[in-house]
């Protein structure tokens, strides 16, 4: 077990766990609204909030390059064990997020898109009927290249 920070009277463990002050009494975490366990410390009266792979990572993993997040190896965010945790970019963070299928961009998900799920059966249904690209990106309000990549299976594949 190590101290967090001077001025602190916590400790924090290898498995996640923070203590509190010298009674080693464990802290009760909860979950934010992003997902991930937080504490709240006090210093000096004042309470903040803390993300506890934050922390473990703090204390125990080394961070040379002074990298700004840290990721958790599994993908899941309450596991929070030094074991799972490393220090990344934000860019390999985000990687990590989509090759783990933690993050989505198709469809819907992508906060780009005008269009839904159920428009593209309908989409498709109009291009059988004949009408053109620019006919149908006319009704949905999206360009005829958003529909031509419909029709190709270059966008929306998986619906």
């Amino acid at each position: 077990m190590k101290c967090i920070w001077n001025g602190f009277r916590y400790s924090v463990c290898e498995k996640g766990i923070v203590y509190s002050g010298d009674s080693y009494k464990v802290m009760k975490p909860y979950i934010g609204a992003s997902g991930y366990r937080r504490v709240n410390l006090s210093k000096n009266g004042k309470a903040q909030k803390y993300l506890i792979h934050r922390l473990i990572a703090k204390v125990f993993i080394p961070n040379p390059e002074s990298l700004p997040c840290v990721n958790h190896k599994d993908g899941d965010k309450s596991n929070n064990t030094v074991s799972n945790l490393e220090w990344c970019t934000y860019s390999e963070n985000q990687k990590h997020a989509y090759s783990t299928g933690l993050i989505s961009a198709k469809g819907s998900k992508n906060g780009g898109s005008k269009l839904t799920e159920d428009d593209i059966p309908e989409i498709r249904l109009l291009l059988e009927e004949g009408l053109t690209y620019s006919n149908i990106g006319e009704i949905y309000n999206v360009k005829k290249e958003t529909i031509r990549a419909v029709y190709s299976g270059a966008n929306w594949r998986h619906v």
